[in-house]
Protein backbone atom coordinates (compact mmCIF):
# COMPACT_ATOMS: atom_id res chain seq x y z
CA UNK A 1 0.00 0.00 0.00
CA UNK A 2 2.78 2.44 0.88
CA UNK A 3 4.59 1.78 -2.39
CA UNK A 4 1.34 2.22 -4.32
CA UNK A 5 0.73 5.63 -2.71
CA UNK A 6 4.21 6.77 -3.62
CA UNK A 7 3.81 5.54 -7.19
CA UNK A 8 0.47 7.36 -7.46
CA UNK A 9 2.20 10.49 -6.20
CA UNK A 10 4.98 10.22 -8.78
CA UNK A 11 2.46 9.39 -11.50
CA UNK A 12 0.39 12.45 -10.57
CA UNK A 13 3.55 14.54 -10.59
CA UNK A 14 4.40 13.37 -14.13
CA UNK A 15 0.84 13.99 -15.29
CA UNK A 16 0.82 17.54 -13.95
CA UNK A 17 4.13 18.19 -15.68
CA UNK A 18 2.68 16.90 -18.94
CA UNK A 19 -0.55 18.92 -18.68
CA UNK A 20 1.32 22.01 -17.58
CA UNK A 21 4.00 21.79 -20.24
CA UNK A 22 2.66 24.86 -22.05
CA UNK A 23 2.98 26.95 -18.93
CA UNK A 24 5.94 25.10 -17.53
CA UNK A 25 9.61 25.65 -18.04
CA UNK A 26 12.92 23.93 -18.00
CA UNK A 27 14.82 25.53 -15.16
CA UNK A 28 18.23 26.89 -16.06
CA UNK A 29 19.99 25.05 -13.27
CA UNK A 30 23.72 25.20 -12.74
CA UNK A 31 24.04 21.47 -12.22
CA UNK A 32 25.00 19.72 -9.02
CA UNK A 33 27.82 21.11 -6.94
CA UNK A 34 30.54 18.50 -6.29
CA UNK A 35 29.91 18.93 -2.55
CA UNK A 36 26.14 18.57 -2.72
CA UNK A 37 26.07 15.23 -0.85
CA UNK A 38 24.36 15.24 2.52
CA UNK A 39 20.97 14.95 4.18
CA UNK A 40 17.78 16.49 2.75
CA UNK A 41 14.23 16.71 4.13
CA UNK A 42 10.91 17.66 2.53
CA UNK A 43 7.21 16.87 2.36
CA UNK A 44 5.94 15.54 -0.95
CA UNK A 45 2.30 15.49 -2.09
CA UNK A 46 0.40 12.22 -1.67
CA UNK A 47 -2.52 10.81 -3.66
CA UNK A 48 -4.49 9.52 -0.65
CA UNK A 49 -2.86 10.95 2.48
CA UNK A 50 -1.89 14.31 3.97
CA UNK A 51 1.62 14.10 2.59
CA UNK A 52 4.80 12.07 2.44
CA UNK A 53 7.56 13.19 4.79
CA UNK A 54 10.66 12.36 2.80
CA UNK A 55 14.23 12.18 4.05
CA UNK A 56 17.11 11.46 1.69
CA UNK A 57 20.80 10.91 2.40
CA UNK A 58 23.18 11.11 -0.55
CA UNK A 59 26.59 9.66 0.24
CA UNK A 60 29.95 10.30 -1.38
CA UNK A 61 30.23 6.66 -2.48
CA UNK A 62 27.17 7.08 -4.75
CA UNK A 63 24.76 5.37 -2.36
CA UNK A 64 21.43 6.94 -1.44
CA UNK A 65 18.95 6.12 1.32
CA UNK A 66 15.40 7.48 1.01
CA UNK A 67 12.96 7.24 3.93
CA UNK A 68 9.23 7.77 3.35
CA UNK A 69 6.73 8.38 6.13
CA UNK A 70 3.07 8.65 5.18
CA UNK A 71 1.63 11.33 7.45
CA UNK A 72 -1.55 10.58 9.43
CA UNK A 73 -1.70 6.95 8.31
CA UNK A 74 -0.10 3.94 10.03
CA UNK A 75 2.97 5.70 11.52
CA UNK A 76 5.42 3.55 9.57
CA UNK A 77 8.55 4.86 7.88
CA UNK A 78 10.29 2.75 5.25
CA UNK A 79 13.88 3.22 4.06
CA UNK A 80 15.02 2.09 0.64
CA UNK A 81 18.63 2.01 -0.53
CA UNK A 82 19.80 2.72 -4.04
CA UNK A 83 22.57 4.40 -5.98
CA UNK A 84 22.83 7.84 -7.53
CA UNK A 85 24.60 9.21 -10.58
CA UNK A 86 24.79 12.55 -12.36
CA UNK A 87 23.12 12.84 -15.76
CA UNK A 88 23.97 16.23 -17.22
CA UNK A 89 22.54 18.82 -14.82
CA UNK A 90 20.27 16.25 -13.16
CA UNK A 91 20.85 13.63 -10.51
CA UNK A 92 19.32 10.18 -10.98
CA UNK A 93 18.51 8.04 -7.95
CA UNK A 94 18.28 4.41 -9.06
CA UNK A 95 16.07 2.60 -6.56
CA UNK A 96 14.75 -0.97 -6.12
CA UNK A 97 12.16 -2.36 -8.55
CA UNK A 98 13.72 -0.32 -11.38
CA UNK A 99 12.36 2.98 -10.06
CA UNK A 100 14.28 6.12 -10.95
CA UNK A 101 13.87 9.51 -9.27
CA UNK A 102 15.28 12.69 -10.79
CA UNK A 103 16.45 15.78 -8.93
CA UNK A 104 17.78 19.20 -9.85
CA UNK A 105 19.77 21.53 -7.61
CA UNK A 106 18.04 24.85 -6.97
CA UNK A 107 20.61 26.25 -4.54
CA UNK A 108 23.42 25.15 -2.25
CA UNK A 109 20.83 23.83 0.24
CA UNK A 110 17.76 22.90 -1.84
CA UNK A 111 17.12 20.17 -4.40
CA UNK A 112 13.83 19.46 -6.18
CA UNK A 113 12.33 16.31 -7.61
CA UNK A 114 11.63 16.75 -11.31
CA UNK A 115 11.08 14.70 -14.44
CA UNK A 116 13.76 13.14 -16.63
CA UNK A 117 14.02 16.36 -18.69
CA UNK A 118 14.37 18.68 -15.72
CA UNK A 119 11.07 20.37 -16.49
CA UNK A 120 8.47 21.56 -14.02
CA UNK A 121 5.15 23.37 -14.09
CA UNK A 122 4.66 26.71 -12.32
CA UNK A 123 1.92 24.92 -10.35
CA UNK A 124 4.62 22.90 -8.62
CA UNK A 125 6.95 25.76 -7.72
CA UNK A 126 6.64 25.10 -3.98
CA UNK A 127 6.38 21.33 -4.11
CA UNK A 128 8.82 18.44 -4.34
CA UNK A 129 11.59 20.44 -2.65
CA UNK A 130 14.04 18.89 -0.19
CA UNK A 131 16.14 21.15 2.03
CA UNK A 132 19.57 20.27 3.35
CA UNK A 133 19.73 19.64 7.11
CA UNK A 134 22.19 18.45 9.74
CA UNK A 135 21.26 14.82 10.55
CA UNK A 136 20.92 13.39 14.05
CA UNK A 137 23.76 11.20 15.26
CA UNK A 138 24.27 8.73 18.09
CA UNK A 139 24.69 11.47 20.69
CA UNK A 140 21.16 12.77 20.05
CA UNK A 141 19.59 9.40 20.95
CA UNK A 142 21.61 8.32 23.97
CA UNK A 143 19.81 7.90 27.27
CA UNK A 144 17.16 6.01 29.23
CA UNK A 145 13.49 6.06 28.20
CA UNK A 146 10.37 4.56 29.75
CA UNK A 147 6.79 3.81 28.72
CA UNK A 148 4.12 5.40 30.88
CA UNK A 149 2.23 2.63 32.67
CA UNK A 150 1.48 4.71 35.77
CA UNK A 151 3.35 5.13 39.05
CA UNK A 152 1.51 2.74 41.34
CA UNK A 153 3.79 0.50 43.48
CA UNK A 154 4.52 -2.80 41.75
CA UNK A 155 3.03 -1.64 38.44
CA UNK A 156 4.55 -3.02 35.26
CA UNK A 157 7.25 -0.84 33.73
CA UNK A 158 8.98 -1.10 30.36
CA UNK A 159 12.25 0.62 29.48
CA UNK A 160 14.44 1.45 26.50
CA UNK A 161 18.14 2.17 26.90
CA UNK A 162 20.18 3.64 24.03
CA UNK A 163 23.93 3.33 24.52
CA UNK A 164 26.98 4.31 22.43
CA UNK A 165 29.16 1.92 20.48
CA UNK A 166 32.81 2.91 20.75
CA UNK A 167 34.02 5.01 17.85
CA UNK A 168 30.70 5.07 15.98
CA UNK A 169 28.44 8.06 15.40
CA UNK A 170 25.99 6.26 13.09
CA UNK A 171 25.23 3.23 15.27
CA UNK A 172 24.00 2.53 18.82
CA UNK A 173 23.06 -0.39 21.03
CA UNK A 174 19.40 -0.52 22.02
CA UNK A 175 18.16 -2.55 24.99
CA UNK A 176 14.59 -3.12 26.16
CA UNK A 177 13.85 -4.33 29.67
CA UNK A 178 10.96 -4.49 32.11
CA UNK A 179 10.07 -4.87 35.75
CA UNK A 180 6.95 -5.41 37.78
CA UNK A 181 4.04 -7.80 37.44
CA UNK A 182 4.17 -10.58 34.84
CA UNK A 183 6.71 -11.56 32.23
CA UNK A 184 7.84 -8.52 30.29
CA UNK A 185 9.97 -7.63 27.26
CA UNK A 186 13.68 -8.32 26.83
CA UNK A 187 15.72 -7.34 23.78
CA UNK A 188 19.25 -6.16 22.93
CA UNK A 189 20.54 -5.33 19.48
CA UNK A 190 22.60 -3.00 17.34
CA UNK A 191 20.87 -0.23 15.43
CA UNK A 192 22.08 1.89 12.52
CA UNK A 193 21.18 5.58 12.44
CA UNK A 194 19.94 6.72 9.05
CA UNK A 195 17.71 9.67 8.15
CA UNK A 196 17.13 10.66 11.80
CA UNK A 197 15.96 7.25 12.94
CA UNK A 198 17.48 4.08 14.40
CA UNK A 199 16.91 0.94 12.32
CA UNK A 200 17.43 -2.50 13.84
CA UNK A 201 17.35 -5.64 11.69
CA UNK A 202 15.26 -8.24 13.51
CA UNK A 203 16.80 -10.90 11.28
CA UNK A 204 19.90 -10.56 13.45
CA UNK A 205 17.76 -11.76 16.37
CA UNK A 206 15.70 -14.43 14.62
CA UNK A 207 16.65 -15.94 11.26
CA UNK A 208 13.02 -16.24 10.13
CA UNK A 209 12.28 -12.55 10.65
CA UNK A 210 12.80 -10.19 7.72
CA UNK A 211 11.46 -7.07 9.41
CA UNK A 212 13.13 -3.89 10.62
CA UNK A 213 12.48 -2.18 13.95
CA UNK A 214 12.39 1.61 13.63
CA UNK A 215 13.04 3.99 16.53
CA UNK A 216 12.50 7.70 15.89
CA UNK A 217 11.66 10.86 17.78
CA UNK A 218 8.09 12.15 17.73
CA UNK A 219 9.11 15.43 19.38
CA UNK A 220 12.31 17.35 20.01
CA UNK A 221 14.54 14.57 21.32
CA UNK A 222 12.29 13.63 24.24
CA UNK A 223 9.94 10.85 23.16
CA UNK A 224 10.98 7.88 21.02
CA UNK A 225 8.42 5.95 19.01
CA UNK A 226 9.13 2.26 18.37
CA UNK A 227 7.48 0.32 15.55
CA UNK A 228 8.31 -1.75 12.47
CA UNK A 229 9.11 -0.17 9.12
CA UNK A 230 6.17 -2.04 7.56
CA UNK A 231 2.81 -2.16 9.31
CA UNK A 232 2.23 -5.84 8.55
CA UNK A 233 5.40 -6.76 10.47
CA UNK A 234 4.22 -5.21 13.76
CA UNK A 235 3.58 -8.57 15.43
CA UNK A 236 7.30 -9.37 15.26
CA UNK A 237 7.78 -6.93 18.13
CA UNK A 238 5.64 -9.17 20.34
CA UNK A 239 8.04 -12.10 19.93
CA UNK A 240 10.41 -10.61 22.52
CA UNK A 241 7.70 -10.09 25.15
CA UNK A 242 5.48 -12.21 27.34
CA UNK A 243 1.80 -11.94 28.15
CA UNK A 244 0.80 -10.36 24.84
CA UNK A 245 3.12 -7.39 25.27
CA UNK A 246 5.10 -5.63 22.56
CA UNK A 247 8.22 -3.50 22.17
CA UNK A 248 6.11 -1.03 20.18
CA UNK A 249 5.04 2.25 21.70
CA UNK A 250 6.18 5.64 22.96
CA UNK A 251 9.13 5.89 25.36
CA UNK A 252 9.74 9.16 27.23
CA UNK A 253 13.26 10.19 28.24
CA UNK A 254 13.87 9.86 31.98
Amino acid sequence: MMKKRLLYGIASFSLILLLGACGGNKKDTKGFDPNFSGYYIGQLPCADCVGIKTKASFFGDNKVAITSQYIDTDSTSTTEWGTWELDGKLLKALMPNQETYYYQQLSDSVIQMTDSLGESSDQLAEFYKLKKQVPLNAQNFLGSYAMDFGNEPGAYQQYLLVEPIDGLTDAVQVSFSSEGAGKGCEFTGKGRIINDQIEVSLNDQHDKMKSTMVIRFVDKEKTLFVFTSNFDDRYDLMYFCGGGGSLAGNYVKK
